[in-house]
């Protein structure tokens, strides 16, 4: 059994690590792509369908057009089909991809629409893809340590709101406003 420390220091070398390898010009581009699109389509099978979900709802504090697919009894082609050139695709595809996930980013790329790929370490650099953020993913236990993904996300979603300027401010307070009068906070 592996000590606290053990826990802790590897998360925070993961995040050293994925951090190393992104610049704040990528996050910037990325984020004022996901800000002036069309529509957002986030996605994650297995281990990274919670990230995909986590990521949705952080972004649509600021974005009304964003959505993880597949939903509950849908198919991904129902959605792929509507994926178009002005729109971002956000992918994560951390270890273990369903067998699939090749022909999934081939759509996404034949579409025109930008993609933001979220990986971990083991898959090389996607040509297709806009943005591919590997995330360090090594742990001293049996499981993959994901703290880095989560980083990602908040990063991404905290720079979303700094740069969605006056639109996002006013979605902001309408959640805010609907949310006190629904008594739901």
């Amino acid at each position: 059994m592996q000590s606290l420390g053990a826990h802790i220091a590897q998360g925070i070398a993961n995040i050293e690590g994925t951090f190393a390898t992104i610049t704040d010009s990528q996050i910037d581009a990325a984020v004022e792509a996901m800000l002036a699109s069309r529509k957002i389509w986030v996605l994650g099978f297995r281990s990274s369908h919670p990230f995909a979900d986590y990521f949705q709802w952080q972004i649509t504090q600021v974005v009304e057009n964003i959505v993880a697919i597949p939903g509950g009894g849908q198919t991904l082609g129902e959605h792929l089909v509507s994926v178009g050139k002005d729109d971002v695709a956000v992918v994560f595809g951390l270890r273990r991809r369903i067998a699939r996930m090749e022909m999934v980013l081939s759509a996404i790329e034949k579409s025109g629409a930008k993609l933001l790929y979220i990986t971990d370490e083991g898959l090389p650099h996607r040509p297709g893809a806009a943005w591919h953020f590997r995330c360090q993913t090594l742990a001293p236990g049996p499981l993959f340590n994901h703290v880095s993904a989560m980083a990602i996300c908040h990063l991404l979603a905290t720079r979303a709101i700094e740069r969605s300027g006056a639109a996002g401010r006013t979605r902001l307070r309408g959640i805010e406003t609907i949310g006190d009068a629904l008594e739901e906070l």
